[in-house]
């Protein structure tokens, strides 16, 4: 469910807050917007964006995510399954609709009726799927997916023959051609070859189907691709972090020039202030005791709300713009925090997981550094049972 909540505060407003909220996700929708549309200027000339809203784009919300990118001009959307493509249907988006994973073939006439292209993963699939669709009347638009050296999804790059027969099949239609980068965020030289590589044989392979007549979207490149490579954008790019504003890792950033600011902030509810003695250790385990007497802050949200558990004693949380450190192992619904430098912190206040408080500010990717992993799992994996409240407020440019 998304909220809504309108101010001009560059901060969160408790009253904008349900009255009853424990922790909750805030998505500053004019971000978005104002990240989409510098990330369009940015594109080579005829190239368009397909957001990509999988996982409920990526923890932000995806109904209330495609509306706000729909007002900003965008009308292409990916998603990583066919559930999440009807929903999107029934949240209202009217624009194309790609299902970039595997779907049984069982779902193709599902799939057309709600006038969502499924990739094909292989010929074998893509015949599965024409025969699916075929056999209920239906004709089901396909985008037909070429391994170039990632090896997961599609016919062979060099296999030209395997890639006209799926255009000649009988119910189906393919409209696009895709593949995946492997490596377009890395920054060596292994990389940038295995990058460019890529982008030859799907070139190569464009270029062959073309001269055959045939007429289709050329897609290869997502977020890092679509902005570090200009000749691997070709028809489409697929953007998907960077559109939340934020790099996949601190070591993998973005173009800074394109001023992309991060649209989620996750809060939650201080619940209760535990004054513990010097000695004793905290929550399960009884892990972290210090020297000396300390004020712990027990924050009402947990693992089961996304917050992964590998962060326990390694993570930082905002308090009155001042950062305290998780202590203790992270629980199910709550986390405890060493509030000691923290001055008259009650229950009730806010604490902030990922955002901005006052000067300070606690990054995804910081936080996603911190357990070895990337912005988009911790983004992808902030739970359901934490409502999302959608911000409207200004943007910065």
């Amino acid at each position: 469910m998304m909220i809504r909540c309108e101010s001009d505060a560059a901060e969160p407003e408790p009253a904008g807050i349900p009255a009853d909220a424990r922790a909750w996700v805030e998505v500053n929708l004019s971000a978005l917007a104002a990240n989409c549309k510098r990330i369009v200027h940015a594109l080579p000339s005829g190239c368009d964006m397909m957001a990509v809203l999988k996982a409920d784009a990526y923890g932000h919300g995806a109904a209330a995510a495609a509306q706000a990118l729909g007002r900003a001009g965008c009308r292409s959307a990916c998603v990583a399954t066919l559930q999440e493509a009807v929903e999107l249907r029934g949240a209202g988006f009217s624009g194309s609709v790609l299902v970039l994973g595997w779907t049984l073939p069982a779902l193709a006439p599902l799939a057309a009726r709600h006038r969502v292209a499924l990739a094909a993963a292989d010929g074998e699939h893509a015949r599965a799927l024409a025969a699916s669709a075929e056999r209920s009347g239906a004709e089901v638009a396909l985008h037909l997916a070429v391994d170039t050296g990632m090896h997961r999804l599609g016919i062979a790059w060099d296999d030209t023959a395997a890639a006209i027969r799926a255009f000649r099949l009988s119910g189906a239609r393919v409209r696009g051609v895709f593949s995946h980068l492997a490596v377009p965020d890395g920054a060596s030289a292994r990389d940038r070859r295995a990058t460019t590589v890529q982008i030859k044989r799907f070139s190569r392979l464009v270029a062959e189907l073309r001269r055959c007549g045939l007429t289709f979207c050329a897609h290869l490149a997502s977020s890092y691709g679509a902005l570090r490579y200009p000749g691997a954008c070709f028809d489409a790019v697929r953007v998907g972090i960077a559109l939340y504003g934020v790099p996949s890792a601190p070591h993998e950033p973005l173009p800074a020039e394109l001023g992309l600011e991060p649209v989620l902030s996750l809060r939650a509810r201080v619940a209760c202030i535990r004054r513990v003695p010097a000695g004793e250790g905290v929550g399960y385990g009884l892990l972290g005791a210090a020297s000396a007497d300390r004020v712990i802050a027990v924050i009402a949200v947990g693992y089961a709300d996304g917050v992964p558990r590998s962060l326990s004693g390694r993570a930082m949380v905002l308090i009155a713009g001042k950062r305290c450190p998780v202590v203790g192992r992270i629980c199910m619904d709550q986390l405890m925090v060493d509030a000691t430098g923290v001055g008259g912190v009650s229950p009730g206040d806010v604490a902030t997981l990922i955002g901005r408080d006052g000067a300070d500010g606690i990054r995804v990717e910081e936080v996603a550094q911190a357990v070895g992993t990337i912005s988009n799992e911790v983004l992808s994996r902030l739970g359901e049972r934490l409502p999302r409240i959608a911000v409207t407020s200004a943007v910065s440019g």
